[in-house]
C-alpha cells in the first residue's frame, strides 16, 4: 500500500504512493488517507498521493504541501463537480487558484457553479479575459449570470462582449430579471419541442447527460422558435405520463392542461408555493406574451432559499468532523502477537 515514488536520498524530498482498490470500504480509504496525512506532518519536505479504484469522498482531501496541480487534479478526477468544489474549498488559496487554471473549461464551468460567489468572482479574476469568456460559455445560463450579476458594470459589460452570440444572448435575458423572482433564478434551457413531436423523440431529448433529473422531469410544446423566448406556450407533459404512451403518440396529445405557468415577476415564495402545491420538481415560466422565458427548477430554488453562505458553512462542518491523525511517535514497547495468544482470543 505504501511505495516510495523515489529512492530515499538525503538531498531529495521523498514522494509517496498510497494505494487503494475499489473492492475496500470507506473506513479502509479514511485509514490510508490518516496514514497520507501523517506522513507529510511528520516530513514537511514529503509529498503524498492516493490513488483508489472508487471516487474520493466529500472531505478526504490530502493537504496541499508539495504536491503539484496535476498530482491533485488526478487524486480529484473521478469527483462529481460539487466534492469537487467542496475539495477545493479545503485548500490553500494559492493552490486552489493553480488546481481551477488547470481544469478544462467544462470541468471548472461546472465547478464554479457549486462554490460560493465570492468564490467564484476570484477564481474568474484570475483568469484571462479570452478564457473567463470561454468558461461562462460552458456554464449554465442561470449560473453564468448570476455570477457575472455580482460584478461590476464594466466587467460584465467585457465579458459578455468576449462570449459568442448566441451563448450570450440568453445570459443577457436572464440579467433583466430582479434575482428574487422567477425570472431570476430559472433556467433559459429547459427541454423545448414542437406540437409535431413524438412521445419516442421527447424521450430521447431527456437522455442528454447533461440534464439534471429535475430539468429531465418535463418538456414544454411550444411554437416555433425553440430557443427562449419561443413562440407560443402551448403547455407542459411530465415524463411519468409519456412513459405510459406509445413511442409513436404526439406530445401535444399528452399535455397537463391543469397547471397554469409562473410568471417572470413572480417571487421566489410563489415560485416555492407553486412547486410545493402541485408537487413539482419544475415549472415553466411564461411571459405576458406568452412565450416561454425558461424554467424553475426545485434545485435552483433552494440554491436561493439557503443562506448564501451555505457551502461554506458546509465545507467548515466537513472539515471539523474529519479525524485528526496522531503524529506523535510511538514510544511503546514492540508487542509480538503469537498463534497461542489468537487461540486464546
Amino acid at each position: 500500500m505504501l511505495n516510495p515514488l523515489t529512492p530515499s536520498a538525503p538531498d531529495r524530498a521523498r514522494r509517496f504512493l498510497f494505494c487503494t482498490n475499489e473492492c475496500v470500504g470507506l473506513g479502509h480509504m479514511r485509514r490510508t488517507l490518516t496514514l497520507a496525512r501523517a506522513v507529510t506532518a511528520m516530513d514537511s519536505s514529503a509529498s503524498a498521493l492516493v490513488i483508489t479504484g472508487a471516487p474520493l469522498t466529500p472531505g478526504l482531501s490530502l493537504p496541499a504541501g508539495d504536491q503539484g496541480a496535476q498530482t491533485l487534479l488526478a487524486t480529484y478526477r473521478e469527483l462529481n463537480a460539487p466534492d469537487l468544489a467542496h475539495a477545493l474549498l479545503e485548500l490553500p488559496i494559492k493552490r486552489r487558484h493553480e488546481v481551477a487554471e488547470a481544469l478544462d473549461d467544462e470541468r471548472l464551468a461546472d465547478v464554479l457553479g457549486e462554490l460560493p460567489e465570492t468564490e467564484q468572482i476570484l477564481i474568474l479574476g484570475t483568469l484571462d479575459e479570452g478564457r473567463a469568456a470561454d468558461v461562462l460559455e460552458e456554464m449554465d445560463p442561470d449560473d453564468a449570470a448570476d455570477l457575472l450579476a455580482e460584478l461590476s458594470n464594466v466587467d460584465r459589460n467585457r465579458l459578455l462582449e468576449l462570449m459568442e452570440p448566441d451563448e450570450a444572448e440568453p445570459v443577457r435575458q436572464l440579467l433583466k430579471y430582479s434575482e428574487d423572482t422567477a425570472g431570476g433564478i430559472m433556467t433559459s434551457e429547459p427541454v423545448i419541442l414542437t406540437p409535431d413531436a413524438t412521445v419516442a423523440e421527447a424521450l430521447a431529448r431527456v437522455r442528454e447527460p447533461e440534464l439534471t433529473p429535475s430539468l429531465a422531469s418535463q418538456v414544454y410544446v411550444c411554437r416555433p422558435p425553440s430557443a427562449t423566448p419561443t413562440g407560443r406556450y402551448l403547455g407542459l407533459a411530465h415524463i411519468q405520463r409519456l412513459l405510459r404512451e406509445p413511442p409513436s403518440t404526439l406530445v401535444a396529445g399528452a399535455l397537463d392542461e391543469s397547471l397554469e405557468p409562473l410568471r417572470p415577476e413572480d417571487s421566489t415564495e410563489q415560485v416555492a408555493a407553486h412547486l410545493a402545491t402541485y408537487n413539482l420538481v419544475a415549472a415553466p415560466v411564461v411571459d405576458e406574451n406568452g412565450h416561454l422565458a425558461g424554467a424553475v427548477t426545485v434545485d435552483d430554488l433552494l440554491d436561493h432559499l439557503l443562506p448564501e453562505n451555505w457551502r461554506e458553512k458546509l465545507a467548515r462542518q466537513e472539515s471539523a468532523s474529519e479525524p485528526r491523525p496522531d503524529t506523535r511517535p510511538d514510544t511503546r514497547p514492540n508487542k509480538v502477537i503469537t498463534p497461542e495468544m489468537v487461540r486464546r482470543g
